[in-house]
């Protein structure tokens, strides 16, 4: 008698990516680790106390893309009076589907969430957010979209406190 199945799995065309045991009476696994928009082959052999069968026929399948993984924490690299400069790391994956770009909100002293910035692509590295109040405490988080949908938000930065700023010239003195 079959005492379990296997299943494996791998990119079309390549090596094994993964395997699951189930038992003899389980007709449908779940494998939430799939990548959207990625074409996967699917064997499966019946295992009994001898070993194992002949796999059966190749199966394939493409998964409908998923939510992205969100981008990493923005980290601080450079504050000024108007402006912030910090990094943060690319989403580990796309959800199968091209990253369109990432985007920035800010919350000003606690208060809502604002879009402040669309960055073109998922490329990590350096950004600045201009146009900021001086002296004023921001928190940021990102969120990626791809061409389906958008990712959860990243955590959220430490707060970054803008530089002071000198006060305004007085008015003009009359005498």
């Amino acid at each position: 008698p079959v005492l379990k199945y296997s299943l494996s799995w791998a990119l079309s065309g390549g090596a094994v990516l993964g395997i699951r045991e189930v038992s003899d009476n389980v007709l449908t696994v779940q494998i939430p680790e799939l990548l959207g928009s990625t074409q996967y082959d699917f064997r499966v052999q019946a295992v009994n106390e001898v070993g194992a069968s002949t796999a059966a026929e190749n199966a394939s399948t493409t998964p409908q893309a998923v939510l992205p993984a969100a981008p990493g924490i923005p980290g601080v690299n450079n504050v000024s009076q108007h402006s912030v400069a910090f990094a943060w790391a690319a989403p580990s994956h796309n959800g199968g589907s091209m990253l369109i770009n990432v985007l920035v909100w800010a919350s000003l002293e606690g208060g809502d969430w604002a879009l402040v910035a669309s960055l073109p692509g998922a490329d990590a590295g350096p950004t600045t957010i201009e146009n900021l109040f001086g002296d004023s405490d921001y928190r940021f988080r990102m969120q990626a979209v791809n061409g389906i949908v958008a990712s959860q938000m990243s955590t959220e930065s430490a707060v970054m406190r803008t530089l002071k700023v000198p006060p305004f010239a007085p008015e003009t003195l009359q005498v």
